[in-house]
């Protein structure tokens, strides 16, 4: 990225989830700068960063250009762009970063097919899940099976300039309190390692703190939280 104000660069989301290849729009206004993406469902969503009065500016700018569908924005300017753009259940997330550790191999944690249907069944125990089977920015999917069932998940999806980034870390709710999670994750861990893998990251609701206990305990701090939401159908309403 060019002529980007230097404390805009370093927001988490700026340095772990800027892909060149997925952004459309991309634009400064003042300190602000913001890009817009379709997604595979053909909405259109913007992202902005900056001083609240600048990314405001942008929004405004990009919506009126083309109607917005949805928006990101740092946690910290959420409640004046809410303003604007009401939001009636925005997602709270934090972007975790891996500080320090390396994961380890567990003989337990297998690797699962791409397209393994399993995974897809599992994942309609989670509240946050948006990667599955067939996506093809997936790198690997790892696994724990139990008696022919998977019951619990991680995939490693390729992140920015060769970084990865975990996602769809789901576990069975028959399955849970085990440690499942934490053996999946330190597995992805260790292989996105030994593959030189230069950063590796995650995301999750801000709320979840059984999570949180599972991620600090691997090595990973949060860098950062932003807010997400859809727009249209409070307009239509």
């Amino acid at each position: 990225m060019t002529d980007v104000p230097a404390e805009v660069a370093r927001e988490a989301f700026m340095r772990w989830r800027w892909d060149p290849d997925g952004v459309q729009d991309l634009r400064r206004v003042g300190d602000a700068v913001g890009w817009t993406r379709t997604t595979a469902k053909g909405e259109r969503w913007a992202t902005a960063f900056g001083p609240v009065g600048d990314v405001c500016s942008l929004l405004s700018a990009l919506d009126t250009e083309q109607r917005l569908d949805g928006i990101t924005c740092a946690e910290s300017t959420a409640v004046e762009v809410f303003r604007q753009w009401p939001a009636r259940d925005p997602g709270h997330w934090a972007v975790w970063e891996l500080a320090e550790g390396h994961g380890e191999r567990v003989s337990q944690v297998r690797e699962i097919p791409r397209d393994d249907p399993g995974i897809s069944e599992l994942m309609t125990h989670s509240a946050s899940a948006h990667i599955l089977p067939g996506d093809p920015r997936i790198v690997r999917w790892l696994g724990i099976v139990e008696q022919d069932r998977l019951v619990s998940v991680a995939g490693h999806m390729r992140g920015p300039r060769g970084s990865a980034h975990i996602v769809g870390v789901c576990t069975h709710p028959d399955a849970r309190g085990q440690g499942l999670a934490r053996r999946v994750v330190s597995d992805l861990v260790a292989r996105a390692r030994e593959q030189g893998c230069v950063g590796i990251f995650l995301e999750m609701y801000t709320n979840n703190d059984a999570a949180a206990t599972v991620y600090s305990g691997l090595g990973f701090r949060e860098a950062g939280r932003y807010c997400s939401w859809t727009t249209g159908i409070h307009r239509d309403a």
